[in-house]
């Protein structure tokens, strides 16, 4: 076959495989021929799995204690690049909306100025889908000289960001080099926040509604 040793060979048809698979922009599940109503029914499949294998993997309590940190936290922060920064976005703005006093950054520069400043008693949440991002390791690590709680959340159960950090939530969800911001990843992302945020309205009981109540009201008057 041309190849000088079966090692060779092994490496030649993983690289091959692999670049074979990044070629992909939608999920390698949908056929090009197929109706759209087919390929509705298949994405829906592959968000309902990948949403249960999430919730599968999860250690008990891990959502009560994380829940725990961020209640009693002086400040939120929530930081994350690329489709993980609407997230960090989104999620600030959720639990700003119930009283903390919460941020949220997707520039690299805010992240790491904001993590010098950052003292004992904040945490902040870190959302990067591969795990290996320069900027969130080095934020992380700013985080933690300062003696902040960090909570990671990802994909990847093995990179150097998770030893980092205090808490970590992994989710189930995968794409290629060329899939990168699928629905799939930020559904995965989305639900592990919303639980996250849910937990913590549940043990904030009537505080959080009358908050949410309170800043619900504030918008209303920018209609009057």
């Amino acid at each position: 076959m041309g190849f000088s040793s079966l090692q060779e060979f092994k490496l030649t048809l993983a690289g091959e495989l692999k670049e074979k698979c990044n070629q992909y922009i939608i999920n390698n599940h949908i056929n090009r021929n197929e109706s759209a109503l087919t390929t509705g029914r298949k994405l829906i499949d592959i968000a309902i799995g990948t949403l249960e294998k999430t919730l599968n993997s999860m250690p008990d309590t891990l959502i009560e204690k994380c829940s725990a940190v961020i209640r009693q936290a002086k400040h939120l922060y929530f930081i994350g690049l690329g489709n993980s920064g609407f997230t960090a976005l989104d999620s600030a703005y959720k639990f700003y909306r119930i009283g903390f006093q919460s941020s949220g950054f997707d520039n690299s520069h805010t992240m790491i100025i904001t993590a010098s400043l950052a003292q004992k008693g904040d945490v902040l949440v870190a959302i990067s889908h591969a795990g290996y991002s320069p900027e969130i390791i080095q934020t992380i690590r700013l985080a933690k000289k300062n003696a902040v709680t960090v909570i990671l959340i990802t994909s990847n159960k093995e990179k150097q960001t998770k030893y980092l950090a205090d808490f970590i939530i992994t989710y189930e969800a995968k794409e290629s080099l060329l899939e990168t911001g699928s629905i799939v990843v930020k559904m995965a992302q989305f639900f592990v926040m919303d639980l996250l945020y849910t937990q913590v309205v549940k043990e904030m009981d009537e505080k959080a509604v009358t908050n949410k109540q309170k800043t619900t009201k504030a918008i209303q008057l920018l209609h009057n």
